[in-house]
């Protein structure tokens, strides 16, 4: 597959073929991509999945979540509101890879 003609398509099916690949072969390496995929996604269950998907690249890679694809990400937990469950994708990826700062956790 080529996932990254497919995470850049402007078909919505091919966008989502991606993120379904990804979140059944997680690869740390397309981590950028399909975060800034996820947070530019127009339809809904695509962005769920992408986020989901980004959720399995982190797992057991949280060193790799830096500081600029956090900030992203809590900006589109914060545009789609607290009972959306795309932001709750966001909150649970955050919770397992949490910052930390002065030795505190930060979500």
């Amino acid at each position: 597959m080529d996932v990254d003609r497919h995470l850049h398509s402007s078909d919505r099916g091919l966008r989502l073929a991606a993120a379904a690949y990804l979140y059944a072969n997680p690869d740390p390496a397309w981590e950028p991509a399909l975060a800034e995929a996820a947070v530019t996604e127009d339809e809904p269950f695509n962005e769920y999945w992408a986020l989901k998907a980004l959720r399995e690249v982190f797992r057991g890679h949280c060193d790799l979540l830096d500081d600029e694809t956090r900030a992203l990400l809590q900006r589109r937990m914060h545009e789609l509101g607290p009972r959306v469950d795309r932001a709750e994708q966001i909150r649970k990826l955050l919770r397992d890879c949490p910052a930390r700062r002065d030795g505190r956790t930060v979500i």
